[in-house]
């Protein structure tokens, strides 16, 4: 399995009776010992290593054995009829803007700016409730009939 962490890939393999594991693929050349891995207590091997942008293959080499790893972006076969594992290096994607960049830069008028600064400078009108109104709602609660029989009579009454 491949993880990554930050700009560093963390290789690893689940191989708890393994006494030695390689790393091999087109970052070391293929070099079978040229990359060892680190076991933990639980068995698992590790391998961390920062890669430029690309498309690596890459395969485990366990004990003299080699092994693909398939939860890796992808198998290819190899010329010898096996399937070496596929790593896609994307860019690390930049956190942080310099501040130079930032100072520079000014923010464009949108539609919604602009209507907001319209709106913004409008008077604001209160809608006052009339003297009905103000009738119904102080009434207790009573059937529909009645407050259509109130709202007919005069407002003095």
């Amino acid at each position: 399995m491949v993880k990554r962490s930050g700009n560093r890939w963390v290789f690893e393999l689940i191989r708890p009776g393994a006494s030695e594991v390689f790393l091999a693929g087109d970052f070391n050349g293929w070099s079978p010992c040229a990359t060892p891995m680190q076991r933990n207590i639980a068995g698992l091997w590790q391998c961390e290593l920062t890669l430029p942008p690309g498309v690596y293959r890459f395969r485990y080499r366990a004990d003299g054995q080699w092994l693909t790893d398939y939860a890796a972006y992808g198998v290819q076969r190899n010329p010898l009829g096996d399937f070496d594992s596929v790593l896609l290096v994307e860019e690390y994607p930049r956190l942080v803007t310099p501040v130079a960049k930032i100072d520079t830069v000014r923010p464009q008028p949108t539609a919604w700016r602009t209507r907001h600064r319209r709106l913004r400078n409008r008077p604001v009108t209160l809608d006052v409730p009339s003297a009905a109104s103000r009738r119904l709602a102080s009434a207790p609660p009573v059937g529909i009939e009645r407050v259509v029989e109130q709202s007919r009579q005069p407002a003095g009454v």
